[in-house]
């Protein structure tokens, strides 16, 4: 199973979904894309902060700006220390995603 998607988090009923995908054929494995679809009528926000540095990213998906994709350099892993988990989670970077006024 060498691509494998999971959901980070989702809101209003499955209408925005922010998600990630790995490598798993990799060792270790490692993080390829973020993505966000936004079918809903509210803007949503994912942002991270990177535990190694402390350096926050965060992008705004309006429902006209979905589908929404980001490439994660494997250099910029390394570096930054992040890695996905023997559960299939991101280690190494502390996420927040809100969606109108609601925030996880």
């Amino acid at each position: 199973m060498p691509i494998v998607t999971k959901t980070a988090v989702e809101f209003d009923g499955g209408n925005v979904k922010w998600q990630y995908t790995y490598d798993d054929a990799d060792a270790p494995p490692h993080l390829l894309t973020v993505t966000c679809v936004n079918t809903s009528q509210f803007n949503t926000r994912l942002t991270a902060t990177v535990q190694a540095n402390g350096r926050t990213f965060s992008q705004l998906v309006r429902p006209v700006d979905s589908p929404f994709s980001q490439n994660i350099p494997t250099g910029a892993q390394t570096k930054l220390d992040i890695s996905i988990d023997a559960r299939g989670r991101v280690d190494g970077v502390d996420w927040t995603a809100s969606w109108g006024s609601t925030t996880t």
